[in-house]
């Protein structure tokens, strides 16, 4: 799953590059999730067109139009109305993507308004963070927080489960636990 924005700026595919895959084994792409408050998104966009086989849903609010909704379904995209904005209501599209749709796990990818507003709801469970030593780009936070932690007994604990070195990058697995770090 990842935000407008990030389709905007990347106009990601939001499909496993063939050499993920181990030689013979079956080749499948996750289902595709874009969350957009007005539907914002380019008609053409990889994440639309590029292999139309691969399940792509919209997760927008009533403020996307009638007409954008219509021709994103005419080009094969389910749509998900989560409310009636300013922003996608999270906490629905979860519970509809479970009941409706049965998916149990779900990647959220980006950006970092995304993901900040699925920390801020306390709807991530576990980050995998790598680390690798290059800097590029102009650097972009992490999570954009609608309601930062000001305070240090506000933000979440993150517990590192597992660590691991390969190459020379490290690769972190974080739990979320939605509370305060005990300072000893």
């Amino acid at each position: 799953m990842v935000g407008s924005g990030t389709i905007l700026s990347d106009n990601s595919k939001l499909t496993v590059r063939k050499e993920y895959f181990k030689k013979g084994e079956e080749r499948k792409d996750p289902i595709r999730i874009v969350v957009t408050s007005t539907g914002n998104i380019p008609l053409d966009a990889n994440v639309i067109i590029h292999k139309p086989e691969v399940p792509t849903f919209i997760a927008t609010t009533s403020r996307c139009s009638i007409d954008q909704k219509n021709r994103l379904k005419e080009l094969g995209c389910e749509i998900i109305e989560c409310g009636n904005g300013p922003k996608v209501d999270l906490k629905d599209l979860l519970r509809k993507l479970k009941i409706d749709f049965h998916i149990n796990t779900l990647m959220v990818e980006g950006g970092s308004l995304l993901s900040g507003a699925m920390l801020s709801e306390h709807l991530i469970d576990e980050i995998h963070l790598s680390i690798a030593p290059v800097i590029g780009g102009i650097g972009k936070p992490l999570f954009s927080l609608p309601f930062p932690f000001v305070e240090f007994k506000q933000s979440p604990f993150f517990e590192v489960k597992t660590n691991e070195i390969i190459g020379d990058m490290i690769f972190v697995r974080l739990l979320v636990h939605y509370r305060p770090r005990e300072i000893s």
